[in-house]
């Protein structure tokens, strides 16, 4: 494909049309011959151009990975066979998501060089899966009358992960201790529950501890001893239903885009798949195995506990692509898929949305299929106004602000009939504000790790 430059339109401005005006006011060969060397040198050099691309190629990688709200770069390598030296434009249709403000670059070939490499700064301001299918590329022809122009097809899958540098400077230092390695940092209290060996018995030990079939047989009392578990199972479950799609206040990490106003808020699920991804590398670094589920109406997503960077990719993968949907979550069908697929005894953390009452009584009601199973906890990060009246000082200038504390104090006492009502049953339940939902988590399960809750 060809297309006139502004030399060929200044060439018929100036020249075509004046010597076609002089052809009609006085005929004569001069005009003629002009005109037509012209127009045969433009036909020349759209013939002789038409394959300058024809030979050149685009490499790309396979999958460009990124990371939220952090500046990086996608990479994109030109190869021909041609020796001709010369300029080209390339340009991809990135999506308006991945933040690049120059969708074009221009790379120089000098005699003889048959690569080139172009280069885009790219700022992702929101999670998911992009495919980039084509790259435009653009030369002028030999004589500069024509642009010529090739669409490349392409294969290059854009994945946008989690940014989690900002959440993890908001993590204590309780997130960096290792309690396996060298000396332990955290005391355990308990004699713990994994069974060890049996041996006799010796006064000062518990009834509780007797194994009176082994009594039996050897005729003297014989004791149990058990150990500290030290790989444990710990899964986090996301909501990604119409609930986690409030905007909440974010901080940004990369300063050059802190002028930026359209993306001051996020979405409340991204704070929910921050915390649960530190979260993992919190228990990865105690010893346990981390698991992931996501749902809404149904259940989108199950990574089974494990460890490692194999399954951390895993883990990204999963919520890579999760965004809040328009529908009501179904704990009924979260819970029943736990209490069929985990058989091992586990911590179970729900991130959630409680402020909504028919919700909350769902959440009650459905989590009694698991919680005598496994050790189960509800976080919900509450927004600035949901606080105790005058727990705070407070500023009340108009009656507008003593409404919204009075609301803000309804929904609070709201809030704690809930958890009154999930303690009873055993169920933890987490009131933080969203910017310390993760150090809650974090302290939440270490003091589980110490006091040998599960």
């Amino acid at each position: 494909m060809i297309a006139p430059r502004t030399a060929l339109l200044l060439w018929t401005a100036f020249v075509l049309v004046p010597m076609a005006g002089w052809l009609t006011v006085a005929p004569g060969p001069v005009p003629v011959l002009i005109i037509l060397a012209g127009v045969c040198a433009v036909v020349w050099d759209a013939v002789r151009s038409r394959e300058a691309l024809a030979y050149m190629n685009t490499i790309v990688p396979g999958t460009v990975r990124l990371a939220r709200q952090r500046s990086d770069r996608i990479v994109i390598r030109l190869a021909g066979k041609s020796d001709q030296a010369g300029t080209i434009r390339v340009g991809c249709a990135f999506p308006e998501e991945l933040g690049v403000r120059h969708d074009i670059r221009t790379v120089h070939l000098r005699p003889g060089q048959r690569e080139g490499r172009v280069e885009w700064n790219v700022y992702p301001l929101e999670r998911g899966r992009y495919r980039l299918d084509a790259c435009h590329l653009e030369t002028p022809s030999r004589w500069r009358f024509w642009n010529v122009r090739r669409t490349v097809p392409v294969a290059l899958d854009i994945l946008v992960y989690p940014g989690l540098l900002s959440e993890r400077r908001r993590v204590p230092a309780l997130f960096m201790r290792r309690g396996f390695v060298g000396i332990q940092h955290q005391r355990r209290f308990g004699k713990g529950r994994e069974f060890e060996q049996l041996r006799d018995y010796q006064p000062g030990d518990s009834l509780e501890d007797i194994h009176w079939k082994a009594t039996a047989k050897r005729g003297h009392p014989v004791t149990k001893m058990f150990q500290i578990e030290r790989t444990q199972e710990v899964y986090v479950a996301i909501d990604a239903s119409r609930l986690s799609g409030r905007r909440i206040a974010s901080k940004r990490v990369d300063a050059e885009h802190e002028a930026e106003d359209a993306y001051a808020t996020e979405p409340l699920v991204e704070r929910y798949v921050n915390s649960a991804l530190l979260l993992g590398r919190a228990a990865e670094m105690q010893g346990d195995l981390f698991g992931l589920i996501t749902f809404s109406d149904r259940l989108l997503s199950f990574v089974r506990a494990r460890r490692g960077h194999g399954h951390y990719r895993a883990c990204l993968d999963a919520v890579c692509r999760l965004q809040p949907q328009p529908v009501a979550p179904d704990f009924g069908e979260v819970c029943s898929f736990i209490r069929h697929q985990l058989r091992r005894r586990a911590l179970i953390i729900v991130l959630t949305q409680l402020d909504d009452p028919v919700l909350a009584e769902s959440v009650v009601r459905d989590l009694e299929l698991i919680r005598r199973q496994h050790l189960v906890a509800v976080c919900m990060p509450a927004p600035p106004l949901i606080r105790p009246l005058f727990s705070e000082a407070q500023d009340v200038d108009r009656p507008e602000d003593l409404y919204a504390a009075l609301g803000g104090h309804l929904r609070w006492r709201r809030l704690r009939e809930i958890s009154d009502a999930l303690q009873k049953k055993g169920i933890g339940f987490l009131l933080t504000p969203d910017d310390s939902m993760l150090a809650s988590l974090v302290t939440h399960y270490l003091n589980i790790k110490q006091r040998q809750m599960l």
